[in-house]
């Protein structure tokens, strides 16, 4: 039932107003949906991080918790994040949600046409990875086993920002707050994020410290405007070069820049 399930997320409704293209070149699969960024999947690797963005995310991911087992993620694009950390640690489970039908149809086609022979049944489907149709703080009571070692924020806003609506919200943060292990952390994509964007964001969340990962300067590709700002209670980037190296030959990004907030 709970497969079924799935597939019915996976099936729901049509990037909302935003055109979508698919296409396989030279073993990669290319999707553009309109935004700043596309999405790429290596379907030789699948597994493989080929996105900076997505690299940026993980590394901060296990920066701040080394082996999580829960997390709950905010924005699926095409799983590519998901799909990378399901695959390199087992014991974890993750429930991505996401508000937009359109992108979860959009995946669930790329799902059943190229990623569903090649990815093992149970690291894409239920109970180590669930997919929501909802809003993500919304969503966070309405399911099931929500305490989670991270929340993770991984969305754009309708004007292709970071979302401000939803960070600068301290309602947001005191529930999420709820939804946390003791140690528990909030990792947040960002958007050409400004220190005073970042300082505010620490201060509405409540919880003590923060560190901030951007990617070396000599990069000048447009994901180089994305940086990751991770929230908890005790962090620090002692943790970088470790999280970095676990990655492998699945990610190709230096080791970020990590900075105490």
């Amino acid at each position: 039932m709970k497969i079924i399930l799935f597939l019915t997320f996976l099936l729901v409704s049509a990037f909302a107003n935003h055109k979508v293209a698919i296409s396989e070149i030279n073993g990669q699969l290319k999707i553009q949906n309109g935004g700043p960024f596309d999405y790429t999947i290596d379907l030789k690797d699948p597994f493989k991080l080929v996105d900076g963005s997505n690299q940026l995310l993980a590394v901060a991911t296990l920066v701040a918790n080394p082996d999580p087992k829960k997390i709950y993620n905010i924005g699926l694009g095409m799983a590519c994040y998901e799909r990378n950390l399901l695959h390199l640690l087992p014991e974890l489970s993750i429930t991505s949600v996401d508000i937009d039908h359109d992108c979860i149809q959009e995946y669930g086609k790329v799902y059943h046409k190229y990623l569903k022979t090649i990815v093992p049944k149970e690291e894409a489907t239920p109970p180590r990875f669930r997919i929501h149709p909802g809003d993500g703080k919304d969503m966070l009571t309405q399911i099931e086993d929500t305490i989670v070692d991270i929340i993770t924020v991984d969305i754009l806003d309708s004007n292709w920002d970071s979302p401000k609506n939803l960070l600068f919200d301290k309602s947001f943060f005191s529930h999420a707050a709820e939804h946390l292990i003791p140690s528990g952390s909030i990792v947040v994509t960002l958007y050409q994020a400004g220190v005073n964007q970042i300082r505010r964001i620490k201060t509405d969340s409540g919880l003590k410290q923060a560190i901030h990962l951007t990617f070396q300067p000599g990069d000048k590709s447009a994901q180089a405007k994305v940086s990751v700002l991770v929230l908890s209670d005790k962090i620090s980037c002692s943790r970088l070069q470790e999280a970095h190296e676990f990655f492998g030959e699945t990610i190709n990004i230096q080791k970020p820049n990590c900075k105490q907030i």
